[in-house]
């Protein structure tokens, strides 16, 4: 044993091990300051007034031949062999065997792989046994997991609880309170472990300007399809993937039919170096227990004189040049009313803001920000479209407007209301079944609430809630003092809910076809037992045939779309051959 240890030792104190990050000498002491490679606050000792050692402390005993053996088998199996994921030794979880298959991927050397498997194939699982592999290899690794804000505490739970791996969950209010705790200067972002973290709060420049240098040993991002749009999120990730030395990607979708979109996903952290291909791995679950019933109702006189007056705003557009921002704006109207007449009122305030504005002689690409309203209140792609030019005069413009809104008003006050959300309200009474409800639009969310509230225990889950109260709503319905669930597609991304529900009704439909799988994965997923069962809910009207065959249409592009070369195309058994941890580690 050296007289003192010096900074990047690994000392044993108290029975822990830590790593020395600095030492200061003087008047017969020495100060250590030292870390436990779990981003905790920093410890100090003084030597060597404290007992330390390089080894590990114990002392000598005697024990049977056959404990010895034991002893001796344990440690093998979890020596680090080189192709080989020993973290599953150790596991709390019950692994099929094709899970394995990106981790041993990235031993072999692969640096960037996405696992684009079916809704409910264990992605998240997958990903986790790459995260642990990582830290029981180097001890003092850095990860970084992007995964969207009601995932964070799902995440944490899969590491810790199956894999026992501890995470720090960074937000703007535990990240304030860490670098308050260390020392001064001392960059938190430098500590070992697992940082989990939202894409939007990383994205900040203040954030994005406290990263170091040094990048992480890996960058996991879960509903990667969500960060590969053409804004600075995506530019801010990519520019953090690039320098660390593991990209995992995550997406059940990653293809939704927009081919720019696809080649944005499979460049994330490209450097472009020959042995950066991409990996993919992409597996189609078989579910022969899902039963799908689709229930069209009567539009109605009040939501056929909305849709008919949306049709004539349409055509009063030159015919001889029609113009493709009138036509865009409609496609919304019509879409939003299909929806909701409450989504529909909506839409026709933002764009009555949009005509306003323009008259006022306020250019729209200065007040409509695309990136930033890229929420269930109005997507982006729909903000382009309301913001766009109708080729109309703003004061025609404006009477139009102010005419569909008094027939909007009309179709409300009827009496009958919504039609779609009346059908909703019985549809639901009839049976005491937990449920999720699915809409795309936080205005019709808003209206099925008012349309279920007294009837049912409502929680409800959209963009507009922070992260702590979304996962307040998600535990209000898991923990079983909420029998419905009412969610944009916010909630569509990878949160577990086959334990509590069976039942997904879609009150309409996204504009990505591969939505709608999304959703019906949140029940349909392993461990769920039960049949799952899937209503759509239509009108039974022109329009929302042609929107149901657009949307068709472009789910036919997607699973057309060939895969890149670098594919490595794998395909799971209908009953996959299991590997369990704890079979594994009796042997």
């Amino acid at each position: 044993m050296r007289d003192l240890p010096v900074q990047g030792d690994l000392i044993w104190i108290r029975q822990r091990r830590w790593r020395v990050q600095a030492t200061h000498s003087g008047a017969g002491l020495t100060r250590v300051v030292v870390d436990d490679g779990r981003a905790t606050r920093p410890r100090t000792f003084l030597l060597p007034a404290e007992p330390w050692t390089n080894d590990q402390p114990g002392r000598t005993r005697g024990v049977s031949r056959q404990r010895a053996l034991a002893w001796l088998a344990a440690c093998a199996a979890r020596a680090s062999a080189a192709s080989t994921p020993t973290a599953i030794v150790t596991a709390r979880t019950t692994l099929f065997a094709y899970q394995l298959e990106p981790a041993l991927a990235v031993l072999a050397g692969a640096r960037r792989v996405l696992i684009a498997d079916g809704v409910g194939l264990g992605k998240t699982v997958q990903a986790a046994l790459i995260v642990a592999e990582t830290l029981r290899r180097e001890t003092d690794a850095r990860v970084l997991v992007l995964v969207p804000p009601p995932l964070m505490a799902q995440w944490a739970d899969e590491l810790e609880t199956r894999f026992g791996v501890p995470v720090f969950a960074a937000d703007s209010a535990s990240f304030a309170r860490l670098r308050a705790e260390r020392p001064y200067l001392d960059n938190p972002w430098e500590s070992a472990g697992v940082w989990l973290v939202s894409p939007d709060y990383l994205k900040q420049p203040h954030i994005l300007e406290t990263l170091p240098r040094r990048g992480f040993d890996a960058v996991v991002m879960d509903e990667a399809h969500s960060m590969a749009g053409d804004s600075q999120r995506r530019w801010a990730i990519d520019t953090i993937a690039r320098s660390a030395r593991r990209v995992i990607l995550l997406t059940a979708t990653p293809h939704d039919g927009d081919d720019a979109r696809f080649r944005r996903l499979i460049d994330l952290g490209a450097t472009g170096a020959k042995a950066d291909a991409l990996v993919i791995f992409r597996r189609a679950g078989t579910r022969p227990s899902r039963h799908t019933r689709r229930m069209d109702v009567n539009a109605g006189p009040g939501l056929s004189q909305v849709l008919d007056a949306i049709d004539a705003f349409e055509r009063t557009g030159p015919v001889a040049a029609p113009c493709e921002g009138l036509r865009l704006i409609c496609g919304v109207f019509r879409k939003r009313a299909l929806s909701s007449l409450a989504a529909f009122q909506a839409s026709l305030e933002r764009r009555l803001s949009v005509v306003s504005n323009t008259d006022a002689g306020v250019a729209s690409a200065d007040w409509v920000q695309l990136e930033f309203f890229g929420t269930d209140v109005v997507p982006g792609d729909e903000w382009a479209a309301l913001a766009s030019d109708a080729g109309l005069p703003a004061a025609q413009e404006r009477a139009w407007l102010l005419r569909l809104q008094a027939v909007a008003t009309r179709a409300v006050a009827s009496g009958r209301g919504d039609p779609k959300l009346a059908c909703l309200r019985k549809l639901l009474q009839r049976s005491k079944e937990s449920a999720v409800v699915f809409t795309e639009y936080r205005d019709t969310l808003q209206a099925v609430a008012g349309a279920l509230t007294g009837s049912r225990s409502l929680a409800a889950l959209h963009d507009g809630l922070s992260g702590t109260a979304q996962r307040h709503a998600l535990r209000e319905f898991l923990e079983g003092r909420a029998d419905t669930l009412l969610a944009t597609d916010v909630a569509s991304q990878g949160l577990n809910l086959q334990h509590r529900a069976r039942w997904v009704v879609n009150v309409d439909v996204p504009w990505t076809p591969m939505r709608l799988e999304q959703r019906v994965g949140r029940v349909d997923r392993i461990g769920q037992s039960r049949p799952v069962h899937v209503t759509m809910l239509g009108v039974r009207h022109e329009a929302d045939v042609a929107l149901r065959a657009r949307v068709a249409a472009r789910q036919h592009l997607s699973a057309a779309a060939p895969l890149p070369s670098c594919t490595r195309w794998t395909r799971a058994a209908r009953t996959p051959r299991l590997c369990r941890a704890r079979r594994c580690r009796a042997r």
